[in-house]
């Protein structure tokens, strides 16, 4: 008796699960736009009709929401469509689909890879991110990539970005720590702030031809890059850069570069092909690029610097902390050299300024403690004329020669009256002789 009265509790129990997870089963349906609905069953969420989809009406079932299957006709998922969906590891979109929504996929982690269509018109911010996709392969159609529309995706190891391409956003690819392999096509222009930051996989990067500005960060912290090919137009390299990038030991820069400010302190070489573009760029105080590093013209190494006679000017830090330097000669028509430009410069043992320098900017010369020979093309009197700004003691401690003697008017006029008078001098001393001889000789009319 006693084991027929747990066998019938037993079977209530059991009957009163079944009869609450039976819901849970069962499919569930509903309207998700104006003509949009969308089912869910078996771990599968369908969206069908078509038009767009404005309304998310499926979070409920957002932990078991296995695959997601977009039905031709739909053009869109809004934003957060399927955000924190961690079992998610299938989505299939149709063609005629054209934009995925801010934070769509994010905190996806079992999301593998997505197959997106041709007509896909418009990625949205943070669209993957957090997510565990391995592979994608942006269409064309894309022309904006969204910021951090794949931030943190660290189980990405390949993308490709197809022509049609224009814009990379922000942080798009930053954290992506196992992406190893990436292919960017030549109608890409705009690669924005830390958009590859701490790709630490990265081995080898080739910048198309109208990416003209390597923004903020863009690769900072990536450890592993070790080739950086750059546009041949490129003009800027922005704050930290390749900051970090402790494999990159070359670069070559061409000669559009305008702004160098975030080479990597790790470079062993830096190829120029023009020094006055080196020379007139703008340098950042914090980019110490030539601290380690030998600066190559023409495969030349440049250890005597002689600045070319279409340069008037040194920008800057130009040559901060540059070890290698040893002589530096400026041709006549030279007229500026900019704060800190030969500052830390320890092997620099002589200096040719030219007559026509007009400024010597603050600490220019500041702790070059091996220079010993300061040669100056002009008089005294134009050195007067130089701005010779502070934290240049070692232009004043060290031997300076000036190779042209006095010749303004002022002197030249003094040393002509000081012989006039002298010759009148003479003359008066002959005149008083002559006299005194004449008296000798008794002449009445003296």
């Amino acid at each position: 008796m006693k084991y027929i009265r747990i066998s019938l509790f037993f079977a209530l129990v059991m009957s009163l699960v079944l009869s609450i997870s039976s819901p849970a089963i069962a499919a569930e349906e509903g309207s998700c736009g104006l003509d949009a609905t969308w089912r869910f069953e078996d771990g599968t969420l369908t969206v069908s009709g078509k038009g767009l989809v404005t309304d998310i009406c499926w979070y409920e079932f957002h932990n078991r929401i296995l695959k997601v299957v977009v039905e031709p006709g739909i053009i869109n998922l809004p934003n957060n469509a399927f955000q924190d969906c961690e079992f998610l590891t299938e989505v299939i979109l149709p063609d005629g689909f054209t934009l995925i929504g801010s934070f769509a996929f994010h905190n996806c982690n079992s999301l593998g890879t997505v197959q997106l269509p041709a007509t896909l018109g418009h990625i949205g911010q943070h669209a993957f991110s957090n997510s565990g996709i391995t592979g994608i392969t942006i269409p064309g159609s894309v022309e904006r990539i969204g910021t951090s529309a794949f931030d943190n995706c660290e189980k990405l190891l390949r993308v490709t970005v197809e022509e049609g391409v224009t814009y990379i956003g922000a942080s798009a690819f930053h954290g992506c720590k196992k992406l190893a392999e990436i292919t960017l096509p030549d109608s890409l222009k705009i690669i924005e702030n830390k958009a590859f930051e701490s790709c630490s996989s990265l081995q080898s990067i080739v910048l198309p031809q109208h990416v003209t500005v390597i923004s903020a960060q863009a690769f900072q912290g990536c450890n592993s890059l070790a080739s950086v090919t750059l546009s041949p137009k490129t003009t800027t390299i922005d704050y930290n850069a390749f900051a970090q990038c402790y494999a990159l030991r070359s670069i070559s820069l061409p000669p559009t570069v305008q702004t160098i400010q975030g080479l990597s302190s790790a470079l062993e070489e830096i190829h120029i092909s023009d020094l006055t573009a080196w020379c007139t760029a703008e340098h950042s105080y914090k980019n110490h690029c030539l601290q380690n590093a030998g600066l190559y013209l023409n495969g030349e190494l440049l250890t005597d610097l002689r600045i070319p006679d279409d340069c008037n000017a040194i920008s800057a830090h130009a040559f901060s902390h540059y070890g290698k330097l040893k002589s530096v000669t400026m041709p006549e028509g030279f007229t500026s050299i900019g704060d800190y430009a030969f500052q830390n410069c320890h092997s620099l043992q002589s200096v040719s300024l030219p007559c026509s320098l007009r400024r010597i900017g603050d600490s220019a010369f500041a702790h070059a403690t091996n220079l010993k020979s300061i040669e100056y093309g002009g008089s005294f009197n134009d050195l007067k004329k130089v701005e010779i700004n502070g934290g240049n003691d070692a232009l004043w401690n060290n031997y300076l020669q000036v190779s042209t003697p006095e010749t303004t008017t002022f002197s030249v006029y003094y040393y002509m009256v000081i012989l006039a008078l002298a010759c009148l001098l003479q003359l008066g001393v002959l005149i008083a002789c002559l006299v005194i001889y004449i008296r000798q000789r008794k002449y009445p009319f003296l």
